[in-house]
């Protein structure tokens, strides 16, 4: 039986999300420094949010939560939302979510009192907060009347924002011609989320003409300016190619890489089994599992299945049975395929776990289930050397597990 091999290539599918940060406009870079080094709350807020956003300076999140830091001890509402909303990202400082709670809750106050006063960035930022209920109850309408405001107010923050409740149906009837009409409004002006946003509705042809190439260009200018998530996206695109963007595993790695650097999961699998794999990239095994077990680490099945099969194959280590059961496992019980038709190889063998026939079995029938094709054979082949009743118990621990799946999933709290 042979064993199943590395994984690449990605999954691509996003949620519309609100941004946390806003875009400033400040005075000269030298001289707001030199006022903030002089204490100045507002100055030091403002260096804060041009390390934050990339405008003005470069990005540089550490130089950012220094500054809001200062500005938000001398109580500076913005500050203290924009120092949450780093303690929240883990930009510039380990993700602390009590902390970032907590100045949540102080900044709330504030910004309400700003907002009624009509300070467009304070109505922004308060419906940020409602909208995603950080600090004040989760209250999508009142989220969608706060952004309003500001977007009339011609905030391009909130621009971005209102297009994406209007996308997702959020505090407000679902209307996708809306929904782009404000979201491209707010790309235009150069918002990297609202760039993001629009290259997804190109992508998937949301309210548009799917269109990859326009989508890569939307990417990549959020990409370009320190987006994450539009990194990793073109990365994927470039990754498989197709209607108009040629296939291109060089640009792919690439960009992966830039996603990887700042804490993209999905990225960190992908570059790491491109590293693996050598495909994109010079072969390298120890890069490879340096972002492998990074991305396993932080829960990411694909990773956690390949992370299994460098220590099952001795890819660059010491060969581990216990350690490739370990993360080939966890990638199971999240129903990955590949990784359910990997454990279930595991316990037909007895290789590191205990040889479990009735286990092996449900594991390749949930793996087929998944849609995992190769797990056909398979388990064709193991059920030609299990007993019936290996069969019969296998198919019980099946619907065992499938119901306890669909109870965790229906627990789930709504974000």
């Amino acid at each position: 039986m042979k064993s199943i091999t590395l994984r690449c290539g990605s999954i691509v599918a996003a949620l519309l999300l609100a941004p946390l940060f806003a875009i400033a406009q400040s005075p000269d870079l030298k001289a707001l420094k030199t006022r903030a080094e002089k204490g100045e709350a507002e100055a030091q807020y403002l260096l804060g949010e041009r390390h934050a956003t990339g405008r003005g300076a470069a990005q540089n999140f550490i130089e950012a939560f220094h500054w809001s830091g200062k500005a938000a001890v001398q109580g500076h509402v913005k500050a203290q939302y924009r120092q949450a909303a780093l303690y929240f990202e883990g930009q510039g400082a380990q993700r602390d979510l009590p902390k970032a709670t907590d100045l949540f809750k102080k900044a709330a106050a504030g910004l309400s009192k700003m907002a009624e006063k009509g300070d467009a960035d304070a109505q922004m930022k308060l419906g940020t907060l409602h909208y995603r209920g950080l600090g004040v109850a989760q209250n999508p309408k009142e989220a969608f009347k706060w952004l309003k405001l500001a977007t009339d107010q011609k905030n391009v923050d909130a621009q971005s924002n209102l297009g994406a409740m209007y996308l997702q149906g959020i505090g407000v009837e679902k209307d996708v011609a809306e929904g782009l009409k404000w979201t491209r409004s707010a790309a235009e002006a150069g918002d990297s989320g609202a760039q993001a946003n629009l290259g997804m509705l190109f992508r998937d042809g949301t309210g548009v003409t799917r269109n990859l190439l326009e989508a890569a260009k939307w990417f990549r200018k959020a990409g370009e300016a320190g987006d994450m998530k539009s990194q990793f996206f073109l990365g994927a695109l470039y990754q498989v190619g197709g209607d108009g963007v040629g296939r291109d595993l060089a640009e792919a790695a690439s960009w992966y890489a830039k996603a990887a650097s700042q804490g993209h999961v999905k990225a960190q699998s992908e570059l790491g089994a491109m590293y693996l794999l050598g495909v994109g990239v010079a072969k390298d095994l120890k890069n490879g599992l340096n972002w492998t077990r990074k991305a396993a680490e932080a829960g990411d099945a694909q990773a956690q299945d390949n992370l299994g099969i460098v220590y099952r194959d001795g890819l660059g280590v010491e060969k581990n049975a216990a350690e490739a059961v370990k993360w080939i496992e966890l990638s199971a019980a999240q129903a990955f395929p590949p990784g359910m038709l990997n454990y279930g190889i595991l316990c037909f063998k007895g290789d590191g776990v205990k040889k479990d026939g009735a286990e092996a079995y449900k594991w390749l029938t949930l793996a087929i289930r998944r849609g995992e094709p190769r797990a056909v054979s398979v388990r064709d082949e193991v059920s030609k050397q299990l007993a019936p009743e290996d069969i019969f118990e296998g198919l019980q621990r099946v619907q065992k597990f499938t119901a306890t799946a669909a109870e965790t999933q229906n627990g789930l709290s709504p974000k």
